[in-house]
């Protein structure tokens, strides 16, 4: 590959996106957006990830999912103990709110799951607040389970569905903004989310000491 010049590949089928962004990031920056994969510091050499190469231009990336791989998926009912095991977890770590199961199982078609063969491992919901605005929320990977690219492919799954709804905004609150920095979204203030706030900030246990980041990301 020659010096001095971006990467920019097209992401084929079989592909596993969240955890080839994963891979890369620990070397190159990195963005992935509607199937296309940009690198955007230059190259010295081929880049290798999971025994395939990246090239120039708009080619197939010939890496195929790996053994073992999170895969991301529409959530089913079927899911919803899972998805209640998950979320009260991270809620216990104080990452995200509780959600009971019955709130759940009426918003389970805004859930995505990420799997490892039959055993689901993480979860997000895409929360749309009107024409305008959604946010990603719930969003949690069991600790076993990170570092192979789920919480991105989690992330884009819901991105992807809200480029579906052709919602303009789509907004987080996090504690890990540089995971979010990699995935597009830039930083924000929750005083521009009046939505948020009045829907969920004011019951909130650390409505006083708020440590959380809001952050955003345009699709239009």
């Amino acid at each position: 590959m020659t010096q001095g010049m971006p990467l920019r590949v097209r992401v084929g089928d079989g592909v596993e996106p969240g955890a080839l962004l994963d891979l890369l990031n620990t070397q190159f920056d990195c963005e992935y957006r509607a199937g296309v994969l940009t690198v955007a510091k230059t190259l010295r050499a081929s880049a290798v990830a999971n025994g395939g190469t990246l090239v120039h231009g708009e080619h197939i990336v010939p890496v195929p999912l790996r053994k073992n791989a999170v895969e991301v998926m529409p959530a089913t009912l079927a899911d919803v103990d899972d998805i209640v095991r998950i979320v009260a977890y991270w809620a216990r770590e104080g990452e995200n709110l509780p959600r009971d199961e019955s709130s759940i199982v009426k918003q389970i078609q805004d859930f995505v799951v990420a799997k490892q063969g039959d055993a689901v491992v993480g979860c997000a919901s895409l929360m749309v607040y009107n024409r305008k605005l959604a946010e990603i929320r719930s969003l949690g990977l069991l600790p076993l389970s990170q570092g192979k690219g789920g919480g991105s492919a989690i992330v884009q799954a819901c991105l992807d569905r809200a480029r579906h709804l052709q919602v303009k905004t789509v907004f987080v609150l996090t504690r890990v903004p540089d995971f979010f920095a990699r995935q597009g979204f830039t930083l924000s203030d929750k005083a521009e989310l009046p939505e948020k706030v009045m829907k969920d900030c004011q019951f909130c246990p650390k409505q006083n000491a708020c440590d959380e980041i809001a952050m955003v990301l345009p699709l239009e």
